[in-house]
């Protein structure tokens, strides 16, 4: 990792501050099973650990990347279901912190109708092309 930028990391208790401000893009569902939305215990191919909710894995990384004022708080157009976007972008080093909510969503990538409409792949495109160093 070169420490550009983030995609979904899964901060843990305890987790150690990047040493720079790093551009961190979530994209995350609140009824996913293997990483919970609401935090607590992920169940994943290192076996159990504890991680911290999407909205404090947000702050946290809007701390760590010194972001200033309160997120702004929009609803990206989907089909059928309710999406939740907050984006911090008065952050040190030109970055952003940019979490996204789908209700009802699991643990699965995001493409066209299997992703109500949301297309992860370009999302996440466009973020990457927006933080390049």
């Amino acid at each position: 990792r070169d420490g550009r930028w983030a995609i979904k990391t899964y901060l843990r208790d305890g987790a150690h501050a990047a040493s720079r401000p790093v551009a961190e893009l979530e994209i995350h569902g609140t009824a996913d099973q293997t990483v919970p939305f609401a935090g607590g215990t992920m169940h994943g191919p290192a076996g159990p650990s504890t991680v911290l909710s999407a909205a404090d894995t947000a702050a946290r990384w809007r701390q760590i990347d010194g972001c200033q004022g309160d997120p702004t708080v929009d609803a990206p157009p989907a089909n059928g279901v309710a999406v939740q976007r907050s984006t911090a972008s008065a952050c040190a080093g030109g970055t952003a912190v940019v979490s996204m909510q789908i209700d009802g969503g699991g643990h699965q990538w995001p493409t066209g109708a299997s992703g109500h409409g949301l297309d992860a792949a370009e999302i996440t495109w466009q973020f990457l092309a927006g933080h390049a160093r």
